[in-house]
């Protein structure tokens, strides 16, 4: 799976949208915007030679003020220059990392959000189907089938309903039975050999 910076430097992302949506997270003014805007597009079309006289032609600034956003964009780390075969090319790699590092963190602080969503309604079920309300203890054990097992959704359901239906269902039989749901079976040559090991370890001399 690409990444974020993948996809922006092969232009497989909307770049456009992720700049303008995210640029003040970066403390970008809107003049740096535009001309990022302008670069990026003169990298897609393969023209990585750099002009200011190109860039002035898209703005609505001069030439010398052009000069100052480009090297303020330089010292920021968001545009890169170089010299190649004699002719001074340029490069967004600094600034479609940046976005990346703001696309990754929105991604994960939205994917806790929704964890953190069906955990919450998850301890509404369990409460309901057992008719009590979940203790500090049950409560870590239910966190772990998130956070440390990653149990999915509908394997999580599937043993609440089956367990609420014994008379003495629990959250520790669901998580019981949950564990032995995902527990790797052992085949039977590794069981042969682990018997193998403990007879010979503390079997008889």
């Amino acid at each position: 799976m690409k990444t974020y910076y993948e996809l922006m430097k092969e232009d497989l992302i909307n770049f456009d949208k992720v700049l303008f949506d995210y640029y003040h997270r970066l403390d970008l003014n809107e003049t740096e915007v535009v001309i990022l805007y302008h670069l990026h597009n003169l990298l897609i079309k393969n023209e990585r030679s750099f002009n200011v006289n190109k860039l002035v032609e898209k703005m609505s600034i001069n030439y010398d003020e052009v000069s100052n956003v480009i090297i303020n964009l330089v010292n920021k780390d968001f545009l890169g220059l170089e010299l190649h075969n004699g002719v001074e090319v340029f490069n967004l790699d600094g600034l479609y990392k940046q976005l990346s590092f703001v696309l990754e963190g929105k991604e994960e602080k939205e994917n806790k959000e929704q964890v953190n969503l069906e955990l919450k309604n998850l301890i509404k079920t369990l409460e309901e189907k057992f008719c009590k309300i979940v203790t500090p203890n049950e409560l870590t054990i239910v966190k772990k089938w998130f956070y440390d097992y990653k149990y999915d959704m509908e394997m999580i359901n599937e043993e609440i309903d089956k367990i609420s239906k014994k008379k003495t269902g629990s959250i520790a039989m669901v998580d019981r039975s949950l564990y032995l749901r995902t527990k790797k079976p052992i085949d039977d040559d590794e069981a042969l050999r682990a018997i193998e090991y403990f007879n010979k370890t503390y079997g008889k001399r």
